[in-house]
């Protein structure tokens, strides 16, 4: 969601400019991405023109949402064992919380 509201508010940037990843959702970090280091970097002229929060546990609303409005965006959010696990995972593992 940040990115969306990022995306709204400035615009997206090349990637060769702000680079891939940041120090809250990489793993191991491959570069610390400040909003202040990205001044300099050229917009693109994709915008988004609104955003909305939809009650995913509501079946019939998600269906409206995508009908109405078309493609959506989802997230969630990850507990940090899932970043340990994503570190030493091999292709085709699939990640058991135990709590």
């Amino acid at each position: 969601m940040e990115s969306l509201k990022f995306w709204y508010n400035k615009g997206p940037m090349k990637e060769n400019c702000t680079g891939y990843g940041d120090y809250i959702t990489s793993y191991p970090p491959e570069s610390d991405v400040l909003c202040t280091n990205l001044n300099s970097c050229e917009r693109l002229s994709y915008t988004v023109t609104d955003y909305y929060t939809v009650d995913t546990s509501d079946v019939n609303e998600i269906k409206a949402s995508l009908y109405q409005d078309g493609p959506a965006y989802f997230t969630f959010k990850a507990p940090s064992s899932f970043f340990v696990f994503w570190k030493d995972a091999s292709s085709g593992d699939v990640y058991n919380p135990r709590c």
